[in-house]
């Protein structure tokens, strides 16, 4: 007899995987929502397991926006390598939530690429004013 595992994850199976993950930090002024979404950073690559995949997107969308500037600078630091099936673009609309953190200055040699598109679309808003 042979036994085929399902490949793709149940919702209750995808919901248990992260919730079993999440680690609340304490003694930070930050949401334990935003902490429990930082303890598995980075997004995962587009090319991971779709239960990775689907435990970031569940504590991503578990963050309610507005988001306050220290957890704006915690947040951009759980970009992944790629867009993560559209993951990233939430992270930088979250981000953009913050009342006054934006990447002002040009990114260096060696930042992350999302750091160039936070900072470029500064630059696009500022131009609009």
């Amino acid at each position: 007899m042979i036994v085929v595992a399902n490949p793709q994850p149940s919702l209750t199976n995808v919901i248990e995987i992260a919730l079993s993950s999440v680690i609340i930090l304490q003694g930070m002024d930050m949401r334990p929502e935003v902490l429990n979404f930082i303890s598995v950073a980075p997004l995962p690559f587009e090319s991971a397991e779709p239960a990775e995949i689907a435990r970031a997107e569940i504590l991503l969308d578990a963050i309610s926006a507005p988001v306050s500037d220290e957890e704006a600078e915690r947040l951009v630091q759980c970009f992944g390598e790629d867009e993560c099936f559209g993951l990233a673009w939430s992270l930088v609309h979250l981000v953009e939530t913050a009342p006054t953190f934006e990447v002002a200055e040009p990114p260096q040699e060696g930042d992350h690429p999302w750091m160039t598109v936070l900072y470029q679309r500064v630059m696009n808003a500022r131009a609009r004013l």
